[in-house]
């Protein structure tokens, strides 16, 4: 199940990379697909342990610290000269 919720979930931030711009060659230090595995693997994780009763906190918070780690995760991948706001 984890697998193809991955699969998923990287097919749709691939997207969403493309959409941005941040598809484009040189755009990021990694080729789109490995960022976008690595950012489904960083929601992921969280998204696991919330949902299998482990650490408890609320859905707002979870949905805000993924947000900071996305925006963080992807301004470290971006390739040097690239617009942070891109």
């Amino acid at each position: 199940m984890r697998s193809k919720t991955a699969a998923v979930l990287i097919g749709q931030i691939e997207q969403r990379l493309q959409a941005n711009g941040l598809g484009l060659r040189g755009a990021l230090i990694l080729p789109t697909r490995l960022a976008a595995m690595q950012l489904a693997e960083v929601f992921l994780a969280p998204i696991t342990a919330w949902l299998s009763a482990e650490p408890r906190c609320t859905a707002q918070t979870l949905a805000l610290a993924l947000r900071r780690v996305a925006v963080a995760s992807l301004a470290a991948m971006k390739a040097p000269g690239v617009a942070r706001g891109a």
